[in-house]
């Protein structure tokens, strides 16, 4: 039986809103949901690594246009005092424009989630779009403004844990500690 997208992006919702109140116990209440990346300032116009991606594309996106897509990134949650970001990945962010973009990443950036495991995800999921590349594009602007900020994105991708169950906690801490470590196995 197919699944209607529609309904995978409303379990996605629940599931995100399950994921905020893991978050929010954790950090005690000090947390925001929903931000625009605005908070960090940031000038992308020479940036050496955000270059590269766009050729990577070809430069279909100018830095101009990337200028833009920055301004409608939003994240799931953020805690400004431990400098944390998340972002919860749904299945359609898994494309091969965000594979080609991660598989550029600047070698040494620091990001909390596994960036081979999200490569080779892309790489199975293959999902499709209209809006893949600038998608994809805002995905990197997040990543590595961020990385180069002083701030760690942890990523959560769909469907690897049910954030309703009763181990939500354990899970959340784990990933955070494993994001701090550089680690990233939840065995």
């Amino acid at each position: 039986m197919v699944t209607s997208i529609f309904v995978r992006r409303e379990e996605e919702k629940v599931q995100i809103e399950a994921l905020k109140k893991s978050i929010r116990i954790y950090f005690e209440g000090d947390v925001d949901y929903n931000q625009r990346l605005d908070f960090i300032e940031y000038d992308i116009s020479k940036d050496e690594d955000l270059l590269k991606i766009l050729e990577v594309f070809d430069n279909r996106y100018s830095i101009d246009e990337l200028k833009n897509l920055k301004k409608d990134i939003m994240i799931t949650a953020f805690n400004k005092d431990s400098k944390i970001i998340f972002v919860y990945d749904g299945r359609g962010k898994f494309t091969d424009s965000r594979k080609k973009t991660l598989e550029n990443y600047p070698e040494n950036i620091k990001l909390g989630y596994p960036l081979e495991y999200w490569i080779e995800k892309c790489g199975e999921i293959k999902e499709t779009s209209t809006v893949e590349l600038p998608t994809a594009l805002k995905d990197s602007l997040t990543d590595i403004i961020c990385a180069k900020n002083g701030y760690t994105v942890i990523r959560i991708m769909d469907e690897e844990f049910d954030w309703r169950e009763e181990g939500a906690m354990e899970r959340l801490t784990k990933i955070i500690d494993n994001s701090k470590k550089g680690t990233f196995d939840l065995q």
